[in-house]
Order: C-alpha cells, then sequence, then structure tokens
C-alpha cells in the first residue's frame, strides 16, 4: 500500500501577481435512491469548486435558484455559495476539482483577469469540449505518488489544463496542435488588427487588452 505522507493532494501555481493553489483531481459516480433525493443537504466551501459532467444529469439548487447541469458541461461553484444538488438521473459521472486563488502582495492585472473570468463565469452551465474534458478524465485517472518527477509532470499538466480553462471562460479559441507556423502569424495578426493602426493604444494596452505580457 502507498504511504500516504507521500501522497501529492495539491499543486501550487505562480503567475504574476496570482498564486494558484489546484487540489487535487478526483472522480465521482453515484446511482439516485429514494433516500438521496429527499435528504438535500445545503452547504458551501471556502474555494472554488469544479464540477466537470461526463455521465447523467444534475440539478444544483442555490438559495434563490436552480441550475440544470448535464453531461459535456461545466459548473463552478464559488465561494461562500450555500448550495446542494439532486440527481436527476439514475446514473452519475463528474469530475470535480478545487481551485484557491490569493493574490500576492505586489499584485497584477492577472489576478483580476482570473479571479474576474472566475465569478463571471461561475453558476452557469458552460458546455467543455470533448478533448478538454478528456484532458480532465486522463488527469483524475492519475495516482499521485509523491517524488519529484511526478510532481513536476502534475504541475505541466495542472498548468495546461488551467490555461485551457481560461480560454475557455474567457471564449478564447487556442491554436490546434496541427497549426503551421504561418497560420499561427495569421491569427495574432487578425487579433492585433483592432489595435496597430489606431493612436489610442499604446502597447500596454494592446498587452492588456490580448491578455499578453
Amino acid at each position: 500500500a502507498m504511504d500516504k505522507k507521500l501522497m501529492i493532494e495539491s499543486v501550487d501555481l505562480d503567475f504574476p501577481g496570482t498564486n494558484f493553489r489546484v487540489c487535487k483531481f478526483y472522480r465521482t459516480s453515484t446511482q439516485s435512491s429514494d433516500e438521496q433525493k429527499n435528504m438535500p443537504i445545503f452547504h458551501h466551501h471556502l474555494y472554488y469548486e469544479f464540477h466537470f459532467f461526463t455521465k447523467g444529469e444534475y440539478d444544483f439548487v442555490t438559495r434563490d435558484k436552480t441550475i440544470k447541469i448535464s453531461r459535456g458541461e461545466l459548473f463552478i461553484i464559488p465561494p461562500g455559495m450555500p448550495h446542494c444538488t439532486f440527481q436527476k438521473s439514475p446514473e452519475t459521472e463528474s469530475i470535480v476539482l478545487s481551485l484557491t486563488i490569493e493574490k500576492k502582495e505586489q499584485g497584477g492585472v492577472f489576478y483580476e483577469y482570473f479571479k474576474k473570468s472566475l465569478d463571471d463565469a461561475a453558476l452557469s452551465p458552460i458546455p467543455v469540449s470533448d478533448a478538454l474534458m478528456q484532458n480532465f478524465s486522463l488527469f483524475g485517472k492519475i495516482t499521485n505518488c509523491g517524488n519529484i518527477k511526478n510532481y513536476c509532470y502534475m504541475k505541466r499538466m495542472v498548468c495546461d489544463i488551467m490555461v485551457d480553462l481560461f480560454d475557455l471562460l474567457n471564449g478564447f479559441e487556442s491554436c490546434p496542435a496541427e497549426c503551421t507556423a504561418d497560420q499561427c502569424k495569421e491569427q495574432t495578426e487578425l487579433l492585433l488588427e483592432n489595435y496597430v493602426n489606431s493612436s489610442e493604444f499604446s502597447l500596454a494596452d494592446i498587452a492588456e487588452n490580448l491578455h499578453y505580457s
């Protein structure tokens, strides 16, 4: 049996002005019963909780509304939000992770960008691409043995997934893996077209609007 002291329960990510702690991914699979349906328990967390649904349907209930979530969707619950769940299909399956975000003393636009992205997307169903869902599913299967190599591998995977997640929340299209250098250049030129011919925007303005350094 693996020594629990060697298990990696979270991964820390460091961005300019922002610290993330992404807690261990886990997979939940449940079958409904009449007893469960009649026992809603309102609770809340001190972190953002992400639910990626791979099977079935759920109702998330807050104090003032009910949100229906089904397969292929992401649901984000913000810190401090009382909620409970009702299982709406005989079987459900989801991938869950929790995330804390902290502003450094020397904060910057990254913190405001991340925080606003999460708060704007919270409590609404978000369609997730099959590719991103597969990445979450793959990561959820990893046994997190506590060694340096595996921690670094996890950290790289978490960083890639979080970047894809924030692209999704903001409606950005990631450049496909098979994209050629010329295609990537064309995409960048299209993004810049609205800014470079205007004297209203400085280089700092363009970088902030496009979320680049």
